[in-house]
């Protein structure tokens, strides 16, 4: 469900945002972000507002402050109970204050307390932000801007006293045959109400809950045979297909994918928490580990609670996630796959969401990256202290970022230092190194450090409630240090300046959170662009980006196919997701399959568990042709119809469906590796005969003959 554009009250009555002005600058693939948020108390009394904006989780909230009636007020950083306080305590005397924390229950939503806002009153909140960019399949960077923005610090002694490394690996993993140990798959579906939304705002956009049915098609399809497997759809319950994973078959397949295409948004809101109990609680498979693939549209109430159940739980599995639609919590989403040592996606505008399902479950197919560690060769008397957790997983063509802090006698300007990334691969070992120089960089907003400080925080922080007990004096002192808001801290900013306090009793206005910007409308980052600044009425968000570069090579373009591995050292210097009501059930059966005007998934829907095609009607009708002609065409008389088929079905994927050949390349491969075992001798005939039959221009060289 939409929630209304803009501010707004219980009643759905306009309160008082007028207008956002945001400044992005970007430098390598770390972005910083500034956002005003304009007010003005257009009512007769006093106002408390209450603002609730989403950010990314991995997002360093550095700074905060208000220009009230031209007066700036800047907010320091305090231990949140201190600050809760101070706030009331303020509110009680008539000043004007200002509250920001996190949210208890996640980290990627942001509350904002305005309070005794005047009659008459204008107001200009500014929050300042760093974070790293991800980086897409293709080498791109990408920036997405939060439906609504996000807070600053002087100056300490610790972390913020010495220098920081920002170190940046893309290893060269070479291609390795997958495992014998096929693996349990499990996929978690969210088929709470809101993914009956469409994926983007764009027309004629799939339902989301049709895309995730399309994807489990695609997954069912490539999964390797032996393995097992298992699906859950969740909302407020949830329901597995069976009652434990089962082993990969035909039978099972096409159970499987019967219940697939029967799936509806009609599970209500959206708990994560049992269907994972449940999951955990299974008995383990030997020598079929557990790969756990979640996909869900929106938040939980609990993610910490859930983010604390998977790493309690991470090293018996990995863990996929994929954030679908500009309202999935990114606190979530990153967070599951984090502690689990899985990978995170997310699915916005026009992207599809098959695609990245369908690159994850290849990575989760590969083997293990084993024994991986970092060293670093810096001068004597200088060392490297960690920030980042340690890193156990790597997968083929992502990044690798870590961060250290660097402590001890920083030696002469010219000196250099180097740092090792060393992982093992089917019992072969491999290595990157850097080399850097040990000269920091000046920066005045000491980025590189609030990321850092973000990068340790995300470690060890894991909410008010749930965070232990050793943990928490070590979160609350980086975060004050750094200037770094957590669960345990708020950025409080009280105006003292007024004569006299605010009469009358004040007006409390709750304001949900607005969708006020659409991802699928904002560029990926592939190069420069003219420095500018965007301001729009609330509704409508134009940002406007400049775009700067770092360290000593020369400019180049963000998302270049050419991965670029550094180090970076640094100076001390809406969518509401409202639970839909259950619907009933009973006529589930007769609710009809879709993809009926989709050839390729008709293509792909007809494949067999172990690769191969049966020639008939349904093959007949993707490839256009009449079953008899067919039938006719086969080149030798006792040959196996199926092998004919399945060589027909790979050519027509690779001549009609190459763009989307990521999504079926897994199943592809099944289908030749069935070929080989099946065809014998007459695979090579029956290639070259299909070619000339299809009049196809596939080159024989894809069945590696």
């Amino acid at each position: 469900m939409v929630c209304p554009c803009g501010l707004l009250t219980r009643q759905e009555e306009p309160v008082p945002l007028k207008s956002i002005s945001v400044t992005l600058s970007i430098c390598e693939f770390v972005a910083g972000v500034s956002a005003t948020l304009n007010y003005e108390n257009e009512e007769k009394v006093p106002l408390e507002a209450f603002f609730v904006f989403p950010m990314d989780e991995d997002s360093a909230v550095y700074s905060f402050e208000a220009m009230v009636d031209g007066s700036i007020i800047k907010a320091e950083l305090q231990d949140k109970t201190e600050a809760h306080a101070n706030y009331e305590n303020a509110i009680s005397q008539g000043h004007q204050a200002f509250l920001l924390e996190e949210d208890d229950c996640s980290r990627d939503v942001f509350f904002c307390n305005v309070g005794n806002l005047r009659p008459g009153s204008k107001v200009a909140l500014t929050l300042k932000y760093v974070q790293e960019l991800p980086l897409e399949a293709d080498g791109a960077l990408r920036y997405v801007l939060p439906a609504i923005l996000n807070p600053r610090y002087q100056l300490s002694d610790s972390l913020l006293g010495d220098p920081v490394a920002m170190v940046s690996f893309y290893p060269n993993i070479p291609e390795a045959q997958p495992s014998a140990a096929c693996g349990e798959f499990v996929f978690l579906m969210d088929c709470s109400g809101s993914m009956q939304s469409p994926m983007s705002n764009q027309n004629k956009s799939q339902p989301r809950i049709e895309a995730a049915k399309e994807t489990l098609i695609l997954i069912l399809k490539s999964l390797p045979i032996g393995c097992y497997f298992n699906i859950y759809g969740f909302g407020s319950s949830y329901e597995a297909f069976f009652p434990k994973s089962a082993k990969y078959d035909q039978r099972t397949m096409e159970e499987a994918l019967r219940r697939v295409k029967l799936m509806r948004a009609d599970l209500g809101g959206t708990e994560m928490l049992a269907p994972l109990q449940a999951i955990y609680g299974g008995p383990s498979i030997p020598g079929h580990p557990l790969q756990l693939f979640v996909f869900t549209d929106g938040e939980v109430s609990d993610t910490f609670r859930v983010i604390k159940e998977v790493e309690s739980n991470g090293q018996k599995h990995r863990c996929f996630s994929f954030g679908i639609g500009e309202g999935a919590s990114t606190s979530l989403i990153k967070g599951i796959a984090r502690v689990s040592q899985g990978a995170s996606e997310f699915i916005t505008g026009r992207e599809r969401m098959q695609s990245k399902a369908l690159r994850a479950l290849k990575h989760s197919l590969q083997p293990v990256v084993e024994d991986v560690s970092l060293s670093w060769d810096l001068p004597q008397g200088l060392s490297a202290k960690m920030l980042s957790p340690e890193q156990t997983v790597i997968f083929k063509g992502q990044r690798l970022i870590v961060y250290a802090q660097l402590t001890g006698m920083m030696p002469p300007a010219e000196s250099t230092g180097g740092v090792c990334l060393k992982y093992a691969l089917q019992g072969k070992s491999f290595e990157n190194k850097v080399a850097f120089s040990l000269q920091p960089k000046h920066d005045a907003n000491l980025t590189i450090h609030r990321l850092a400080a973000k990068s340790f925080l995300q470690t060890k922080d894991m909410g008010f409630r749930e965070t232990p007990a050793s943990d928490k004096k070590d979160v609350l002192k980086v975060s004050i240090e750094c200037g770094v808001i957590s669960s345990y801290t708020a950025f409080i900013a009280i105006n003292k300046d007024l004569n006299k306090p605010v009469q009358g009793p004040l007006v409390r206005r709750d304001i949900p959170r607005p969708f006020i910007f659409c991802a699928a409308s904002m560029p990926r980052l592939r190069g420069g662009g003219a420095p500018l600044e965007a301001s729009s009425c609330p509704d409508v968000l134009q940002p406007r980006m400049s775009t700067h570069y770092l360290g000593p090579d020369k400019p180049h373009a963000l998302g270049h196919k050419k991965k670029k591995e550094g180090v970076f050292l640094q100076k001390t210097c809406l969518m509401m997701d409202r639970p839909h009501p259950p619907t009933n059930r009973t006529n589930l059966e007769i609710h009809q399959p879709v993809f009926e005007d989709n050839h390729l998934v008709q293509l792909i829907s007809l494949q067999k568990a172990d690769g191969s095609w049966d020639l008939n009607e349904g093959l007949a009708l993707v490839l256009g042709m009449k079953l008899e002609d067919i039938q006719a065409a086969l080149p030798l008389k006792n040959a196996d119809s199926s092998s004919w088929a399945t060589v027909l079905a790979v050519l027509w994927l690779h001549a009609n469906g190459k763009p989307m050949k990521c999504e079926w390349e897994l199943l592809e491969r099944k289908a030749v590796a069935w070929i080989h075992l099946h065809a014998g001798s007459a695979r090579q005939v029956l290639v070259q005969a299909a070619i000339t039959f299809l009049k196809s221009p596939v080159d024989p060289a894809v069945f590696a003959l």
